[in-house]
């Protein structure tokens, strides 16, 4: 990259976050489009197929029974995180237009979720997590976007205040660099991933016509302009400051998912075509194992990038390599990476079905 396209590169981050643009509120209902001829219109758009849609709906059918009776779902492999292991389960369901207490099969398995994931909320800070210790702020944003999710599905008012208070618990622990680290509290500086998982269920919130304060996303925004590397703008490093980190896969594709995500980013973004460059040289391969945590980020970057590096390179690929590892039985095999040995075959499961998802979980930005 010549000096002169890093500098072009490094001024548009520099206006973006100077002039950060919080998403606008959702004027339809939410998750209209996952379901009826909205979905069909996305999906065929997008590429996905009957196919795509049949290796969702067996994984469906493999993790429903998988459920507790105590309503959560748990990783096989680290069965203690279980808040954050039903919010994943829950928005498979959401994802593939289900509701809390709609007349399918899951109807039930969800409103069951859903309580599962009240049960476990902190009356008075609004935490939710399962377990004590590290790492929280995994567990509280899934769980926040799972729960924004029910509430923009099913417009239950009482989802509104647990809402309203699981974002509130967001707004107080961000840190004054604009982002989150495991700890829900405000004295940790953030890092890309945690960040990735919070962004989405604020935006979520935004996409559900609940509050944020914009001050938050705002300070989100100004966080990843930080973590940009200095010298390619575009790909992300894991934290903004030490300087011992190197521009990173997964951090890229989920600082680029965040920037679109809070509207920071256009589809024509300069940066966003440096991101994706990075991103399509790990494109998945039938026969190798693939980091789930990755190519989920990764797909909806490039799905919201759009152009041949979508229908072209990414999506083919991925698809192609998703169906063929895709078990008899609807799960998936424990991927690569930290996430899929740290979550193993259920947590795995739930990223592969998000990625198959994609092309209708939310539709690409407007600008």
């Amino acid at each position: 990259m010549t000096r002169a396209v890093a500098c072009s590169l490094l001024l548009a981050a520099l206006a973006s976050a100077q002039e950060p643009a919080p998403p606008p509120r959702e004027k339809v209902k939410f998750g209209s489009w996952r379901a009826g001829e909205p979905k069909k219109k996305l999906l065929a758009a997008g590429g996905g197929d009957a196919e795509t849609e049949a290796a969702v709906a067996a994984a469906l059918k493999w993790l429903a029974p998988r459920q507790q009776d105590d309503g959560t779902w748990r990783f096989d492999s680290y069965p203690s995180a279980a808040a954050a292991s039903t919010g994943f389960a829950l928005l498979c369901f959401f994802g593939a237009g289900y509701a809390p207490g709609d007349d399918s099969d899951y109807g039930k398995r969800q409103t069951d979720g859903v309580a599962a994931l009240l049960k476990v909320q902190d009356a008075e800070s609004g935490l939710i997590r399962s377990r004590t210790g590290n790492r929280n702020m995994y567990e509280h944003a899934i769980a926040t976007q799972a729960l924004v999710e029910a509430y923009g599905l099913t417009g239950e008012e009482k989802l509104r205040e647990p809402c309203a208070r699981a974002i509130e618990l967001i707004a107080k622990a961000q840190h004054r660099d604009g982002g989150w680290r495991y700890e829900p509290a405000p004295h940790y500086a953030g890092d890309v991933s945690i960040t990735g998982w919070v962004v989405q269920a604020l935006t979520a919130a935004r996409r559900a016509n609940l509050d944020v304060p914009e001050g938050v996303l705002a300070g989100a925004i100004k966080f990843l302009n930080g973590c940009n590397a200095r010298d390619k703008p575009g790909t992300f490093v894991y934290v903004a400051y030490g300087g011992k980190y190197n521009p990173a896969s997964a951090c890229t594709a989920s600082g680029a998912c965040s920037m679109l995500a809070l509207g920071a980013w256009s589809r024509d973004d300069q940066r966003l075509g440096v991101a994706a460059g990075e991103i399509l040289k790990r494109s998945p391969e039938k026969g190798k194992s693939a980091d789930p945590y990755f190519l989920y980020y990764a797909t909806r970057a490039v799905y919201w990038r759009g152009g041949d590096d979508w229908s072209k390179t990414w999506n083919p690929r991925m698809r192609d390599y998703l169906l063929a590892s895709q078990k008899a039985d609807g799960s998936w095999p424990a991927g690569g990476g930290q996430y899929g040995r740290t979550l193993g075959v259920v947590g795995t499961t739930y990223f592969h079905v998000l990625t198959l998802q994609t092309y209708y979980r939310y539709p690409p930005p407007v600008k």
